[in-house]
């Protein structure tokens, strides 16, 4: 019974990363559709985003600014990342934002994340911050502890990029080039993009 188990989790957890690395595929390659003509233009009509309650709308506003600054971050400082999780699934089935996301998702690489420290040391703005947690380069998230005196309350995300005026941010997950517990082979070491997950 628990080898049919762990062979279920191990079919989800694959199933899973399929499908976000079949969804960043697809939206690469949709002719008509740029995530980034989407929601990075400054005049975006956020009315035009689905919602459900009432209350998504002004979600939603705090969300694609908080995006939105993050990008022109990224772009200055040449961080590349992909959305990621919610973020990627509410892009590819509704071309907006899920209703009661609370965040943004997004990858970037890996070995990025010690750029992203020594960028967290600068006072981004009155409004921003971007937090990294001091124990990144750990990569099973269960082994890192928080650290609340530093406002680090996360323990998943490398780092945070918070918008401190409305409370939102983008949560930023690393992505590794091979999978952190095994070994690269030289003979057979082509890069395979993967997020860590123990099974």
């Amino acid at each position: 019974m628990g080898y049919k188990n762990n062979l279920l989790k191990k079919c989800f957890y694959s199933s899973c990363l399929l499908c976000i690395f079949g969804a960043l595929n697809y939206v690469y390659h949709q002719p008509n559709y740029n995530f980034s003509t989407t929601f990075l233009d400054k005049n975006i009509d956020i009315e035009q985003i689905p919602i459900c309650t009432a209350n998504d709308r002004s979600r939603h506003r705090a969300l694609v600014h908080t995006l939105q600054a993050w990008t022109q971050f990224a772009q200055q400082h040449h961080i590349r990342y992909w959305i990621a999780y919610g973020t990627l699934v509410s892009y590819v089935q509704r071309r907006g934002l899920l209703p009661y996301d609370p965040d943004i998702n997004l990858f970037i690489m890996a070995q990025d994340t010690s750029q992203l420290l020594e960028l967290s040391r600068l006072n981004i703005s009155s409004t921003y911050a971007l937090k990294v947690h001091p124990q990144w380069y750990i990569v099973d998230e269960t082994k890192r502890s928080f650290f609340s005196f530093e406002g680090i309350d996360f323990v998943g995300p490398n780092a945070r990029f918070i918008n401190a005026n409305d409370n939102f941010h983008v949560d930023i997950w690393p992505i590794y080039d091979y999978h952190p517990n095994h070994t690269r082979i030289e003979k057979n070491g082509r890069a395979m993009l993967t997020a860590y997950d123990k099974s």
